[in-house]
């Protein structure tokens, strides 16, 4: 389950407070099947001023991940802030021009740093096969399956079994 979470929230320690704090009244079962991802990260913000918001949900998740806007993936400067990787979403069911190139430079970039990426939004062969060339770890979308009202067991696929599967 990815839970976005403003970096306008977690900029300030009022809002890592209360965001804390609510994660302390979940149960702790439920940690291991949620990733936090800290979206609208504005330009610019010092790799200083990411490390406190990460550290302070990290302990209430699998992981923490930073949503990049397109056209934004050269954060080298967030590889030690303690996230487990990068993410991207498309939001539209047009591929937007370059994405081949944007979905590239996250995966290369992901790899330089040794942490995850994945790409969400996801609605066709096409953008998935970009992926698995860029060497993304996960994908979301309509091209991988519906969104679901009750969460359902897991499913891993292999690259070559979500590529080449029958889609109904």
């Amino acid at each position: 389950m990815i839970i976005p979470i403003s970096h306008d929230v977690l900029g300030v320690p009022s809002g890592r407070m209360e965001i804390a704090g609510a994660m302390r009244n979940l149960s702790s079962e439920l940690r291991p099947f949620m990733v936090f991802e800290i979206t609208d990260l504005p330009l610019g913000v010092p790799q200083s001023r990411m490390s406190d918001p990460v550290c302070a949900i990290r302990p209430f998740c699998r992981a923490v991940t930073i949503d990049l806007a397109l056209g934004q993936i050269d954060h080298v400067n967030y590889a030690n802030v303690g996230h487990q990787g990068f993410s991207i979403a498309l939001s539209s069911p047009i591929a937007p021009p370059g994405i081949h190139d944007e979905i590239a430079k996250l995966g290369g970039m992901t790899r330089r740093q040794g942490l995850r990426s994945m790409v969400t939004g996801i609605q066709t062969l096409d953008l998935a096969r970009a992926a698995c060339r860029a060497g993304i770890n996960h994908i979301g979308g309509a091209f991988v399956g519906p969104d679901v009202e009750v969460p359902q067991p897991m499913r891993r696929l292999s690259w070559d079994e979500m590529l080449n599967r029958k889609v109904s």
